[in-house]
């Protein structure tokens, strides 16, 4: 028998104690969001992993992230991330890009000295607004938004701060739990299972074993090792050319249709790219993957399965693309869940 005192037994439990941990979940009620008592004056920041998983609709502008009556909504108005300041100003910034259901993403929406907003995807800078929205904000509310009905999904890595963080932390952070002790400008922290504020109704933790991709010390040291030698690499003068002469490289062409049938993601705008964005995307490509290329798994009553990319799924059809041709499963599919895809 194995008693309390057996080492393997204790490194079992550490370890599934470690697979199952508490994140905050919102079943899409009215009442599905947290009090926090937070107020800013100024500059600010939030950002959090989130995990929609609506049910019988699309992910919109009753999925919120935070906001206050008559102040702000940050919320998924049609499955892009905006920040909403009410009448007069209304929408103040809006996400490029859409967020995919039942997939753990990091976003982060940041006001700065002038009251204007910027919002992030995955680390990585998405939208800036144009117009300011610098009014105090008072008594802020984790998951609440104005419209009827309620944010259904997870959250964890919830942060609040009193300052505008950049570009370079949050891409730096968004992946990694936060080292202690807290700075003075983290107002809120919750990496799951802490102190939400007050729970409403709708709002409760539970323990799982789903969780964002959260590097461990260990992990974000040596990937910071991994960082540090490859951005030395990149700006060491023996791997530039040499004076008075440039390099180019000459890429094949292709033709719009072919573009469009290809199925790895476009990376047309890498020359844009700063050295930060590109290295990470070249060394931690899971990290940096676009939602549009995850593989989805679908599920058929006969007790088939498909896997490919979604490109619809509505009341009559879900529509995948595959590297092979493109395959349709009616809607007797059960479910199209996603699944994680790794490249070799």
């Amino acid at each position: 028998m194995l008693g309390s005192n057996d080492t393997a037994l204790n490194k079992l439990v550490d370890h599934l104690g470690a697979l199952f941990r508490p994140v905050l979940v919102l079943d899409g009620s009215d009442d599905a969001w947290t009090e926090t008592n937070t107020s800013f004056d100024g500059p600010l920041t939030v950002e959090t992993w989130v995990r929609l998983t609506p049910h019988g609709r699309k992910i919109g502008n009753a999925d919120g992230v935070l906001g206050a009556p008559g102040q702000l909504d940050i919320n998924f108005f049609d499955g892009k991330l905006r920040v909403y300041a009410f009448p007069p100003l209304g929408d103040v910034v809006v996400a490029k890009k859409p967020i995919t259901p039942d997939l753990w993403t990091h976003v982060a929406a940041v006001r700065n000295a002038e009251g204007r907003w910027s919002l992030y995807i995955d680390g990585e800078p998405d939208s800036v607004g144009i117009k300011a929205a610098p009014a105090p904000l008072k008594n802020l509310r984790i998951g609440w938004s104005t419209a009827k009905g309620g944010t259904q999904g997870s959250f964890a890595e919830y942060r609040l701060w009193n300052r505008a963080r950049t570009a370079e932390e949050i891409r730096r952070d968004f992946d990694r739990g936060l080292a202690t002790p807290k700075p003075d400008s983290l107002v809120f922290y919750n990496p799951g299972g802490g102190d939400w504020g007050t729970l409403q109704k709708g709002a409760h933790l539970a323990k799982t074993s789903d969780l964002p991709p959260i590097l461990t010390a260990d992990e974000a040291t040596a990937l910071d090792a991994k960082f540090a030698k490859y951005r030395a690499l990149a700006i060491s003068p023996a791997t530039l050319p040499a004076a008075g002469r440039s390099r180019r490289c000459a890429w094949p062409a292709i033709s719009s249709t072919a573009r469009a049938a290809a199925s790895g993601p476009n990376i047309s705008g890498a020359g844009a790219m700063g050295q930060e964005a590109l290295l990470r995307r070249l060394i931690t490509p899971n990290a940096s993957m676009e939602s549009a290329y995850h593989i989805f798994r679908v599920n058929l009553r006969d007790g088939g399965i498909r896997e490919g990319f979604l490109v619809r799924e509505d009341q009559d059809a879900v529509v995948c693309a595959c590297p092979a041709p493109k395959i349709s499963a009616s809607r007797a599919a059960t479910s199209s869940t996603p699944s994680s895809c790794a490249a070799a």
